[in-house]
């Protein structure tokens, strides 16, 4: 195939009712893309920039617009969300400001793997979601797997925070060299996946996994860990895995982590 040379169109809207498309900021760069996967990356300064938060969770959409001589030859968009999230001196922070997580499950496995229809399902998430952030709780984590990506959208809109749980819970019988390969390429997808859902404030890397005297347990859980943190810019805080307080349970190792669950 030929080269493509062209332009590339940053365009950001507000994803509000209120204020539904109004553009927030536009940019362009001239690109050559050659046959294959083409990366790279630039910048769209918005005007008046909006936060997320849980009790206004704000929301755009990000517009990519693939150009030549002018006219559109392809487009792609995403919804996503301003925020900062981080875990200093015992304590959660969002956007600065010092706030108490009050958490539930939401289990994965009753979404997406039930009878029901999609759009059964997408009601059955909202409705759980919206009840549990109305008796208060601001952050849910997707206990044993990666849910469904209609729960994280409605998350997005109603300002519940997720606690992202990546599927490695209980099992340590591995073969160390075969799972870090694999494990490690799948914890890629996963971050990729959710990366734009301002919902996603923390990252959970398995369930209640035992590594008492396992070295190979403890090395894989680590390295987790470190692939999550090259991946994710926005540096959200890491739990090696939800369990990982419980020492007499599953082991004295000291692991890399940035908070305890």
């Amino acid at each position: 195939g030929e080269t493509f040379r062209g332009t590339l169109d940053g365009i950001v809207t507000d994803a509000m009712k209120q204020s539904a498309n109004v553009q927030a900021g536009k940019d362009f760069i001239p690109v050559e893309l050659k046959p294959g996967v083409n990366t790279g990356s630039f910048r769209v300064m918005l005007e008046n920039p909006q936060l997320w938060s849980v009790n206004r969770p704000w929301l755009y959409y990000a517009n990519l617009l693939l150009k030549k001589n002018g006219r559109t030859v392809s487009a792609a968009n995403t919804r996503f969300g301003f925020r900062e999230f981080r875990a200093k001196n015992g304590r959660f922070y969002l956007n600065g400001e010092k706030i108490y997580l009050f958490g539930e499950n939401i289990p994965s496995i009753s979404y997406g793997g039930s009878p029901r229809s999609a759009a059964d399902d997408r009601r059955a998430l909202t409705e759980y979601i919206l009840t549990m952030r109305n008796f208060g709780y601001n952050i849910m984590r997707t206990s044993h797997q990666p849910i469904i990506p209609a729960a994280l959208e409605v998350a997005d809109e109603c300002g519940m925070m997720i606690f992202h749980e990546w599927g490695w819970s209980f099992n340590t019988e591995i073969d160390e060299k075969e799972f870090q390969k694999n494990n490690l390429e799948e914890i890629a997808e996963f971050v990729e996946a959710s990366y734009n859902h301002p919902c996603v404030t923390m990252w959970s890397l398995g369930n209640e996994v035992p590594h008492g005297n396992r070295p190979e347990i403890a090395r894989q859980l680590n390295l987790q860990v470190h692939r999550v943190r090259e991946l994710d810019e926005q540096k959200r805080p890491v739990s090696t895995f939800s369990g990982s307080a419980g020492w007499q349970s599953y082991g004295r190792t000291k692991l890399d982590t940035d908070v305890h669950d």
